[in-house]
This record gives structure tokens, C-alpha cells and sequence, in this order.
């Protein structure tokens, strides 16, 4: 039972970041003819993890700084965990990604293709530390090997984009080095081995990531040496190693604090990076692009951060001086660097644009038996293992997913009024199931954890304002905790436990009806593919009317009048079925 509750607890946390990533991000609608950028790969062109905070992911992001600042329609299929092979499985549609996503028909539209991948080819199986250690030794056959496998993947990867769009301009940005003194990405074995074995720790650990990344990277080296001129390369390695050369404490803020991904500054410099290379290929116009930039970064300062960078007007003349776009991302982030900024509106700059909506309202409730996570069926009320072998153990927790939430509060309504409403509500049985087990919590420090990826998705995040903290999840992404009972005095004694130490009473209950509600406004459109196959997308809002979500539900119509959503959370794998209510 104890691991039905820990599988349990893993099912909500997935599902909260799965709602706060749909009210965090930007949304559809009609455009103009506009110059297309379609971005593919994987968690560092998809933003996710980086854009610090979440909320303002679309500031921040380099796929929305790039598409914003040069006015271009941009959609980004980019995944988190992705490796080349997914990519290329995406590309042939054999992950059942598309439909109303519209990936196919952006790629055969698109006038750039923007691809980030390769990372973790890398990363797979968690064999970093024994590539590092090979590389101490001056040896690379691990990641020899792992980067052969990528190049026939990437040689897959550009024929299939070629045979969907021959035209198009094609930019692989490459792998940049994060490792530094700090980088988590090396566990402490290793880290003592390398110290006591070779002298080589702290102050290698780049020299021996540039090893690393020199045979990884060197895949698209390879592919172009044999096919010149097939794609542009943004070389990101290059690019962070001369601000790491030039200023090595400027080169550490460039990297998110888990020590992979990049962060605010480090999205920027991606961005301007790519900026240099359209530029020069005739498809940006810098003087447009440079003075919308400035206009960005100076709405960013009047927006979340006046009354915190204390000589906004300085920092305003500094911008407005800059000579480039590189200059911009450098005055912005010399003035804003470890401040947190004041999120608690999000001001979405947009245009105001026309909106669709149910004809009247319609609530969908969850099909478990017909979801999965990771691959793996969701299950009902029976809690089977179906989509796993009979030995997975991970398939039979999560085969519980359907028995712990409540049926007629779980789903999704859409208002005829144009308002959207997700509901994942436990089941009062579990719930108090869960209870049971909640004072062996005590105790538990998940500090690390809350440091690494509480903070800087939500920065200001404490267990000791929990409550001011949700309260700013609700204003800034429209997600919020709710329960029939005391819902704040649970969510104090609960943060206690796991962030600080506290211990819970064994009697604790945990409220009936409690879960998690985002509310948002939606819009209705109809994607149409070359073909003339149709979807009806289902896309959230607040939006740029120049890009889409990164969630998009597919409903489906059904010959007998009733209808299906379907909804992918592609950062957690969670391909969850909506069926509409009787």
C-alpha cells in the first residue's frame, strides 16, 4: 500500500506541473503572412526548465525572444527528454504527437527549422559520470559510441525535414559545456575519483567537458563534411566557452541552477546567437529586431521589476545605447541578475484577437483506461498493469492513477463564455488512504530539491509563506489548490514536513475535495493539413497571436454527436483521453 502512495503522490506532482505548463504558456491564432520559424528538440529550445519564472517563460524562452523580436510566426515542438531518435520518431508522426499540434504542417510550411537535439543522446542511462571519468584518462569510447548512434539519427533527422520541406533554412544549434565546479551533472563518487585518481577536480571540469562535447558536437561537423552546406550550425558550445574565457562568473549565470539546462541570460544568449545567423542570412532585419528588443527588455523592466532595480531610467539609457542585440541581453542582465522579480500579474503585451467557443458548455471527464504516462496505462479502477510487462513495477503503481482521483470532479469543462476549467480532484477514499502515510513525511528534507526546481520555477518559494506562494500561482499561471475544508492550514503542516523538517500529527486528515483547478479562457480553431484532413484544436489564452501553445487539445467528434479531447503533456509524457459527460 505504502508504494501505491508514493506512486500516488508521484501522479499529482506530474499532473500539477502539467497544469501549471498549460497556464504558463502562450496561445493560437489567425496570422498574416509572416516569415515561419519551427522549433524541434528538446527540453532547452522547448523552455520548460530554464525560464525562471515559469510564468514569464514567454519573456524569457529563446524560441519566444527570437520569434517576438523579429515578428516572426513561430511554433515550438521542441519535447524534454527527447534524444535524436525521439526526434526522428516524431518526425515520421510514430509518437501519435500531431493532429490538431499541427507539427507535420508547420514543418512543411516553415521558412526556418531551428533544431536543438544531441544533449541527451548524451545524458542517456544517467552515463555521464563514466564518460567523464573515460575522458580523464583520455578515453572516449562511451561517447564515441553514443555519438555514432546520434549521426545516423541526425542523418535521419535531415532527410526526413528535407523531405517535408526542401526549402527551408535549417540551423542545428549544438551542445553547450555546463560543466563547472558545481555541475550536479557528476555525482560525488565520481568527483572523489577523479580528485584522488587524477587531479583533475574542480579546476578541469571544462577542459573535460570540451572533450566530451568535441565528439558529440562533432556529429554535425561529420554530416556536413559529407553533405556541404546541408544545414547552418549555431555553435552554442563556442559561444558560452568565450563568455566563460571573458568572464567565467558571468559564463556560471548562464546555466539554470540544476546545471544543465540554460537559464534567463543563458536563453538570451542562445537567442542572439541565432539572431547573428539570420541576419546574416538575409532573413531578420536587425534594426527592426534590435529596436523591439529594447522595447522587450524595457516593458520587462517596467513590468516586474520597477521598484526593484533601483536605476531603471539608468538601466532604460544603457539599453536603448546598445549597439546590437548581444549589448541588450548584457545591460538587461547586468541590472537584473539575482533579483527577483515581481510576477504576481503577468502582463501578456499582445493584440487583442477574435475568439471561437463551444456553441455550450461541455465537461469532459478522464478516460484512465485510455491515458498513460511515460508509455505506461494509467489503468482505472482495477489498477492493472496493461501497456507493462507483468514485472513492471512502475507500470503496476501507476495502473492506480484512475482510482485515485474523483470521477465526477476530475476533468475539463469548456464554457460556452469562452472560459476553460481543469479539475483534478482526489477520491475522499484515497484521500484518506493518503493521510495514513502522510506523518511518515516528517522529517523529509526536500531543500535540494526545492532549491534546484521550486525556487526558480517559482522564485520566493518557502515553506514558510506556502500560502502566499499558491496565492501567486493562482494570480500569475490561474492555478490554485482547493479543498471543502481548511485548505491552508493543511498546506502549512504539509510544506512543514518536506521542506523544513516539521513533523505531521499522526491524525492528520487531508481535506475533502481537495486537488488542483486551473482556470483559463480558451479559443477554438481548425487545423487543415495539405491533405484536407482537418482538427479542431482546443488552445488556451492569454496569446501571442504569432505563435500557439504549448498545449494543444484535439477534440474529436464522434458520429453519434459526443466528443473526445485529447491532451499531451509532452515534458512528462502524459497522454491523457477526456471523453464527454452524459
Amino acid at each position: 500500500m505504502k508504494k501505491k502512495i508514493i506512486a500516488s503522490v508521484l501522479c499529482v506532482v506530474l499532473l500539477a506541473c502539467c497544469a501549471a505548463a498549460l497556464a504558463a504558456c502562450n496561445n493560437d491564432g489567425e496570422t498574416a503572412e509572416k516569415t515561419e520559424i519551427v522549433y524541434l528538440g528538446d527540453s532547452i529550445a522547448e523552455g520548460i526548465l530554464g525560464a525562471s519564472p515559469l510564468g514569464l517563460r514567454h519573456e524569457y524562452a529563446y524560441a519566444n525572444v527570437l520569434g517576438r523580436r523579429n515578428d516572426f510566426e513561430y511554433y515550438n515542438h521542441s519535447v524534454s527528454g527527447h534524444l535524436t531518435k525521439d526526434l526522428l520518431a516524431l518526425l515520421n508522426n510514430d509518437l501519435g504527437y500531431d493532429g490538431a499540434r499541427g507539427l507535420i504542417l508547420h514543418v512543411q510550411e516553415a521558412d526556418i527549422i531551428h533544431v536543438s537535439i544531441l544533449g541527451n543522446d548524451l545524458l542517456q542511462d544517467m552515463s555521464m559520470n563514466d564518460v567523464v571519468l573515460e575522458a580523464a584518462q583520455g578515453l572516449y569510447t562511451i561517447i564515441d559510441g553514443i555519438a555514432e548512434t546520434a549521426y545516423e539519427n541526425i542523418t535521419g533527422i535531415v532527410a526526413r525535414i528535407r523531405e517535408l520541406n526542401p526549402d527551408a533554412t535549417l540551423i542545428f544549434q549544438n551542445v553547450y559545456n555546463p560543466l563547472s565546479e558545481k555541475s550536479t551533472l557528476v555525482d560525488e563518487e565520481t568527483r572523489a575519483t577523479l580528485k584522488e585518481e587524477y587531479d583533475t577536480y574542480p579546476e578541469d571540469f571544462r577542459q573535460l567537458g570540451a572533450g566530451i562535447l568535441d565528439r558529440l558536437n562533432g556529429v554535425l561537423d561529420r554530416y556536413l563534411a559529407e553533405h556541404p552546406g546541408a544545414f547552418i550550425i549555431a555553435d552554442a558550445q563556442a559561444e558560452f566557452d568565450r563568455i566563460f574565457a571573458e568572464d567565467y562568473e558571468r559564463g556560471k549565470d548562464l546555466i539554470y541552477p540544476d546545471y544543465i539546462h540554460p537559464s534567463n541570460e543563458g536563453h538570451a544568449v542562445l537567442a542572439d546567437l541565432t539572431q547573428g545567423i539570420l541576419e546574416e542570412q538575409g532573413l531578420a532585419n536587425a534594426s527592426a529586431a534590435l529596436a523591439e528588443y529594447k522595447t522587450m527588455r524595457k516593458n520587462m523592466l517596467d513590468n516586474y521589476f520597477d521598484g526593484i532595480v533601483t536605476d531603471i531610467d539608468g538601466v532604460k539609457a544603457a539599453i536603448d545605447a546598445a549597439a546590437d542585440c548581444p549589448a541588450v541581453t548584457e545591460a538587461f542582465f547586468d541590472a537584473t541578475r539575482g533579483l527577483t522579480p515581481d510576477y504576481s500579474e503577468i502582463n501578456y503585451d499582445y493584440a487583442a484577437q477574435s475568439t471561437t467557443s463551444t456553441s455550450s458548455d461541455m465537461s469532459f471527464a478522464v478516460n484512465w483506461n485510455a491515458s498513460s504516462l511515460m508509455g505506461v496505462s494509467l489503468g482505472g479502477e482495477s489498477g492493472s498493469d496493461s501497456g507493462s510487462d507483468s514485472g513492471d513495477i512502475l507500470g503496476m503503481l501507476l495502473g492506480i492513477a484512475g482510482d485515485l482521483f474523483d470521477r465526477n470532479k476530475t476533468g475539463v469543462s469548456l464554457g460556452a463564455d469562452g472560459t476553460m476549467r481543469l479539475s483534478l480532484v482526489l477520491d475522499p477514499e484515497m484521500a484518506e488512504g493518503l493521510a495514513m502515510f502522510l506523518p511518515a513525511l516528517g522529517g523529509l528534507d526536500m531543500g535540494s530539491f526545492a532549491d534546484t526546481y521550486l525556487e526558480p520555477i517559482m522564485p520566493g518559494f518557502t515553506s514558510m509563506d506556502i500560502i502566499e506562494v499558491f496565492g501567486l500561482a493562482e494570480e500569475s499561471l490561474g492555478l490554485k489548490v482547493v479543498s471543502d475544508g481548511d485548505t491552508d492550514a493543511f498546506l502549512r503542516l504539509l510544506a512543514g514536513a518536506l521542506f523544513d523538517g516539521g513533523q505531521l500529527p499522526e491524525d492528520i486528515a487531508i481535506p475533502e475535495g481537495f486537488g488542483l483547478v486551473l482556470e483559463s479562457t480558451y479559443t477554438l480553431r481548425t487545423v487543415t493539413y495539405p491533405d484536407g484532413t482537418a482538427y479542431t484544436g482546443v488552445f488556451l489564452t492569454p496569446s501571442d497571436p504569432d505563435t500557439q501553445s504549448y498545449i494543444v487539445m484535439t477534440m474529436y467528434d464522434y458520429s453519434d454527436g459526443t466528443h473526445a479531447l485529447n491532451l499531451k503533456v509532452d515534458f512528462v509524457k502524459l497522454d491523457l483521453w477526456l471523453y464527454e459527460r452524459a
